[in-house]
């Protein structure tokens, strides 16, 4: 920790934390002389209340709170209370909602569970939750795991869809995933939830919350336990999830607002084992994750709000081990330990210049550390293998401009230097567009921008397949789109066009043995969206197309379809809320490991229909009840991997 600490003082980082309080003051003192707003000047919509509070304002475009008919990237909202009416299990089953966006679930529950948004690979996906990166170091690859993730205590998940890296840095090639948990308010209030269902499935939860004027807290405790996806009555993958979630602040000073939030997560599965290139229920093959999460951030605002400041310090230790024992169908043995950390300093400046225009400035200090070890013992022989503690450092700094023009058109621009400790500098930007015609209710919207991801300290450093040559993975992409509003906003339409072009994606050659950039993609798609709601009724549907060009073999991307289509409904009819959501999901690309030569092969598309109930008992308590795969569809999102069939879960909940 004291080693992270004292690199915010490396010599590239000392000149920037160091001159630019002394910039930035000058600007702001200047802007508030020069830049005051005309009392009579006509009032645009950034700053009428009125108008602002018929949009939904969100974070992650520009990382700050702003209107989302102001921002031309894509976002999608994920609230929590739609978190609740969709009785999910897991948050990833929330995210496969979202236009755009595929989830791939490598078997039963607890298995590895990558996300896709737009076709970019998962390890494209940047997701934090409440700022903190989940991203773990030892993964050789960088990906985001969220098969143990619940969806609980959170507020809304926004899910940016395009180029973020001029702002975020690595990994942000394809989106952003940024879950944000409640914070407390009010009196005391505390929720309780039993449930139970197929495969011997059972969760419960508690979770309390409430605050003052100067102090909030909202805390969450839930353990799951299930018998796992079967294929057979005489199997089983038991599986047993415990999560804890705190969230808990202080004011003072008026504009002043300390914070620290925790998470918790410990998981035990038993995965399968792979014979012939065929995934198999093997009992003794256990996988364990325990991860901690935190971070403690300050936020303050100067000179009458003109000056808004974030100071934050991110933590994540991830421990992970596999092993897979011994027994007579399978004598040899294998284990794993995998060690992953990641700290994070950061200091983000939000000013407002001048009428209509907003500024923002972030310093970054980042290190990634990671430790693995492996070994493999059989009657015929054994090996092992070592990857020392080894970290990374990466600086950057990051600015950003808004500015708002003829009370209708908004325009952002950020531009972004990261400097890595091994393969130096790389600077990326986007330019994003908004247009609002409010006699017809129409939006136009554009985004366009670079991004990159680093490779991670085992692609770099592993003694075996480690290339210290590689480069980081560049992108180049653009989205066009427009939004329509009828009936006075009860109904709204969207259509997005977008294209993704990548570059030295890294792969392994098996020649050289180690690791490469040698890849390429080219990514277009179309997006479109329609919502309704009227009254208690709700409903939407979503179509995306896709065309994932793996340019390096003239194929798609494997696991990602073409064609997908997301449908949801719902309607209150007095104490009853019923609901209901349909997913399909095309043909796609696979790689066939059971023959005798690894070979694409195509999996088939199918049809998820879910059936949701609730039924308000009394004041405080509440029956539900869902329907999974109601088709009792049979099909693989990974080749010869096992998922549910039909499943059926009823439970109870009491807000107190």
């Amino acid at each position: 920790m004291k080693t992270f600490i004292q690199c915010a003082w490396h010599s590239r980082c000392r000149v920037a934390v160091l001159v630019a309080p002394f910039i930035l003051v000058s600007v702001v003192v200047f802007a508030d002389q020069s830049g005051a707003e005309d009392p009579n000047a006509p009032k645009t919509s950034s700053q009428s209340t009125e108008r602002q509070s018929k949009y939904e304002t969100v974070v992650t475009a520009t990382r700050t709170e702003t209107p989302s008919s102001h921002i031309g990237s894509a976002v999608t909202v994920i609230s929590g209370e739609e978190l609740t009416t969709g009785q999910y299990l897991w948050l990833s089953e929330a995210l496969r909602q979202v236009p755009g966006v595929d989830v791939v679930r490598s078997g039963s529950y607890g298995a590895v569970t990558s996300v896709f948004i737009r076709g970019a690979n998962s390890n494209h996906t940047l997701a934090l939750v409440d700022g903190v990166e989940l991203a773990d170091p030892s993964i050789i690859n960088g990906l985001v795991d969220f098969s143990d993730f619940a969806p609980e205590n959170i507020d809304r998940i926004e899910v940016l869809r395009g180029p973020a890296s001029s702002l975020y840095g690595s990994d942000a090639i394809g989106g952003v995933i940024n879950i944000i948990t409640r914070e407390g308010s009010g009196p005391p209030r505390f929720s309780f939830i039993g449930e139970g269902g197929s495969y011997q499935t059972m969760r419960g939860m508690a979770s309390a919350s409430g605050g003052t004027d100067w102090v909030n807290y909202a805390l969450s405790a839930s353990n799951l336990r299930s018998d796992g996806i079967s294929t057979s009555p005489l199997q089983t993958r038991p599986y047993l999830r415990s999560n804890l979630s705190a969230r808990v602040g202080t004011s003072f000073l008026g504009a002043w607002k300390l914070s620290l939030s925790t998470h918790y997560v410990n998981s035990r599965t038993n995965i399968d084992d792979i014979q012939n290139g065929r995934a198999v229920n093997d009992p003794d093959n256990t996988y364990r994750v325990d991860q901690l999460l935190m971070r403690p951030e300050l936020r303050g605002s100067l000179f009458q709000g003109r000056w808004q400041q974030t100071i934050g310090f991110s933590w994540a230790r991830s421990s992970r081990s596999a092993d897979n024992l011994a027994d007579i169908a399978n004598p040899a043995s294998s284990e794993g330990r995998f060690l992953g950390i990641k700290t994070k300093l950061d200091w983000q400046h939000q000013m407002k210049l001048f009428h209509g225009n907003d500024a923002l400035v972030l310093l970054e200090a980042k290190e990634d550390t990671a430790q693995t070890s492996s070994s493999f013992t059989s009657s015929a022989f054994s090996f092992s293998s070592a990857f020392p503690r080894t970290s990374v450092r990466t600086y950057a700094v990051t600015a950003e401009d808004r500015q708002q023009l003829f009370e209708s058109l908004y325009l952002t621009g950020s531009v972004r230097w990261d400097h890595h400790d091994l393969f130096g500098n790389v600077v990326t930007q986007s330019l994003a567009a908004a247009y609002e015609f409010a006699p017809t209710g129409t939006r136009f919207h554009a985004t366009e921008g670079t991004g990159f991801k680093a490779p991670t300290l085992l692609q770099l450093h592993d003694p075996q397949y480690g290339n210290t040559d590689l480069q980081p993975e560049r992108s180049q992409s653009f989205d066009g789109g427009i939004d329509q509003a009828f009936f006075d906003g009860a109904l709204s339409v969207v259509s997005v066009l977008f294209t993704k072009d990548i570059r030295q994606l890294i792969g392994f050659d098996p020649l050289m043995f180690k690791s490469i950039n040698i890849n390429a993609a080219r990514i277009t798609g179309l997006e479109n969206f329609a919502r309704f709601s009227h009254g208690p009724f709700r409903a939407r549907v979503d179509y995306t197309w896709m065309h994932p060009l793996d340019r390096s073999t003239g194929r798609d991307l494997v696991r990602r379809p073409r064609h997908k289509v997301n449908a949801q409904v719902s309607q209150s009819l007095g104490k009853l809320e019923l609901g209901a959501r349909l997913t399909y999901v095309g043909t796609r690309d696979d790689i066939d490991f059971t023959l005798p030569s690894p070979a694409p092969v195509s999996l088939g598309s199918y049809f998820l229909l879910a059936v949701t109930a609730q039924y308000q008992l009394t004041r405080n308590v509440a029956l539900f009840g869902r329907v999974e795969n109601a088709l009792d569809q049979h099909y693989e999102e990974v080749r010869t991997y096992p998922v549910p069939g039909r499943t059926v879960f009823l439970g109870a909940r009491a807000d107190l």
